[in-house]
């Protein structure tokens, strides 16, 4: 990899779930990781580097053990910008190729922790999430840590929508105005959270 490709971010989509992390790369690839992991070193030493399944990365002084590990539950409140929250994304943009990389990203939160009832946006959450995901997270093997240097959050179940209305016609990416026009119920069934929205006009 040059270094020209290494200081041109990545654009990713990132679902970092309650069960499972997934990472949306350019190319159609989707990595998916199980969102696992507990606080602490893992004790274990691996003997050859193909065979390692346990990781541990550093945020914020504190130490986590990702992958196949007995992992602490993630639903848990403050899960989305927690410190296990950032060590799982690491390791999923890890998996996915990215150690070196700055990666611009897209991810989300569930509708109630982004709208208030009124229907105003809950602007400190969607603030303190971003600034969550853009921290340093060190892995603890040699590699390079993925540097997430910009991050837009949405609603979790409007991905979907947007996903539906935006297509590609040739080298065009366009919002197809047929989909557009018909309102669209979106149900998304999570780890902790069953959101739904209705989109109209």
């Amino acid at each position: 990899m040059s270094d020209s490709n290494t200081m041109t971010p990545t654009q990713v989509g990132l679902d970092d779930g309650y069960a499972f992390t997934k990472v949306a790369l350019p190319d159609g690839r989707l990595i998916a990781i199980p969102s696992r992991a507990r606080v602490g070193k893992s004790g274990v030493t691996w003997i050859h580097d193909g065979q390692q399944r346990i990781f541990e990365y550093e945020t914020e002084g504190a130490m986590y053990s990702v992958g196949a590990v007995d992992g602490a539950p993630t639903h848990f409140e403050g899960y989305p910008t927690s410190g296990m929250n950032r060590a799982i994304v690491q390791h999923a943009l890890q998996e996915a190729g990215l150690a070196g990389r700055s990666v611009h990203t897209v991810s989300g939160l569930p509708v109630s922790a982004f709208y208030k009832k009124n229907g105003e946006q809950r602007r400190d959450t969607i603030e303190k999430k971003r600034n969550s995901l853009k921290q340093v997270v060190q892995p603890m093997m040699e590699r390079l840590p993925a540097g997430i240097a910009f991050v837009d959050v949405i609603p979790e179940a409007l991905a979907a929508w947007y996903d539906y209305v935006i297509v590609a016609k040739g080298d065009e990416v366009i919002l197809d105005e047929e989909r557009l026009s018909v309102p669209i119920a979106i149900v998304d069934i999570g780890g902790r959270t069953t959101d739904y929205v209705v989109v109209k006009d």
